[in-house]
């Protein structure tokens, strides 16, 4: 009976937060759950779903590999210590990123005028990417699959941008903000997450250049 009550709730939530004309109302009758509990469930379900995804992809991909480089190597690479650490990696750096830019949007909805809590506001986003959790397991899933990955990315983005409509919705109703202030919000945290996104990808180029510049030093420095 609880496993059936849980998948009721979840379709539900799914059912809901896809409708653009019941998101809001849905979104705030859940805000009153917020908990820490909660957020930790609800983020264990979308690592948990997202590091089976990747591991689906990878194994896709190898036998795709397999295919064109012999299947020794392709296994040799999926079955090497890299795989776990590539996964482990992504979960942790994605809770991260995800703590971070939830901080930096609370202080963007602050600014505004906003008058809910950190905890509501991490509590619905990390609650809306459970319950989608499934949509967006096929998404990593098929991402990571070389040809295939370039086709689904085009649906990835729809569903980005239905993701970021339903961050303004949950401005409106963690924080109050009118629809106004709501949509500069989301606007303003986009433009700081794009302003972040650069200059990591500056650091990020920045160091594999030092790490070739440094690798071919070595190698000119190394006795023939």
């Amino acid at each position: 009976m609880v496993a059936v009550f849980c998948m009721i709730n979840f379709i539900e939530a799914i059912q809901n937060l896809l409708n653009p004309g019941k998101a809001e109302a849905y979104l705030a009758k859940e805000l009153p759950n917020a908990s820490t509990g909660g957020i930790a469930v609800n983020l264990a379900i979308v690592y948990a779903l997202n590091a089976v995804a990747q591991l689906i992809g990878m194994v896709i991909t190898t036998l795709l590999l397999g295919a064109l480089i012999g299947m020794p190597t392709a296994l040799g690479s999926l079955l090497s210590i890299a795989t776990p650490i590539k996964i482990a990696g992504t979960i942790v750096v994605g809770l991260v990123l995800m703590v971070v830019f939830c901080g930096v949007l609370h202080l963007i909805a602050k600014a505004f005028g906003g008058r809910g809590t950190f905890m509501g506001q991490l509590y619905l986003q990390s609650f809306s990417s459970a319950a989608l959790a499934p949509i967006s397991f096929f998404f990593v899933m098929l991402l990571t699959v070389p040809l295939v990955g370039c086709i689904v990315l085009v649906f990835f983005l729809i569903f980005a941008l239905y993701m970021i409509y339903l961050l303004y919705l949950m401005m409106k109703v963690v924080y109050k903000l009118d629809s106004r202030k709501a949509a500069y919000t989301v606007a303003a945290y986009m433009g700081v997450c794009f302003i972040i996104g650069i200059l990591l990808g500056i650091a990020i180029l920045a160091f594999n250049i030092a790490s070739i510049m440094g690798a071919s030093q070595g190698g000119l420095l190394k006795p023939v």
